[in-house]
């Protein structure tokens, strides 16, 4: 795969930020562990100042659905990766992904970069905890100029402390 360069990024006042995963448990997320040998192996920068957190990425022949396009899965797995980032910077924890609705406005080639892009619109306390509102986009190219190619928005529920604990018992 490609070396995807990230540099401008900090240039341009983004900050580069880490997934946090509580002690005792083993990190393989398929978009964002470098441990998951068939992962995507994601970084994040947010810019502090307009709240927005990007990412970079350039689709691998073997993530392909019709030829030389990537798959919605693997375009949809972006969006929700980067709504749930955005959602634990702004909030410090993570939230599940309640709804996403994804529109694919035009393909998305394999290996070519692209650029995502997520921002929350608002959040509101629901019956099962925080509902997170976010966006996701992802652009042709290394920055938010190219041309969109998909657009999204989706629900993430950030569980209270004792809701979250017992998914795990």
């Amino acid at each position: 795969m490609n070396e995807i360069d990230y540099s401008d990024l900090i240039e341009q006042g983004y900050e580069e930020i880490f997934v946090y995963i509580p002690e005792g448990y083993e990190h393989y997320c398929f978009a964002c562990s470098k441990s998951n040998p068939i992962g995507l192996k994601l970084r994040f920068f947010v810019n502090k100042k307009t709240d927005v957190l990007v990412s970079r990425y350039i689709i691998p022949k073997e993530f392909c659905g019709f030829p030389k396009f990537s798959h919605g899965g693997i375009l949809t797995t972006l969006v929700d990766e980067l709504m749930a980032h955005i959602t634990f910077y702004k909030f410090g924890r993570y939230g599940i992904t309640k709804s996403i609705n994804v529109k694919f406005l035009r393909p998305v080639l394999i290996n070519e970069p692209i650029f995502i892009q997520s921002t929350i619109s608002n959040s509101t306390e629901g019956k099962a905890g925080k509902e997170v509102h976010v966006n996701a986009k992802i652009f042709s190219g290394n920055d938010s100029s190219g041309k969109l190619n998909v657009s999204s928005e989706g629900i993430l529920v950030i569980l209270p402390d004792e809701r979250f604990k017992k998914l795990y018992e």
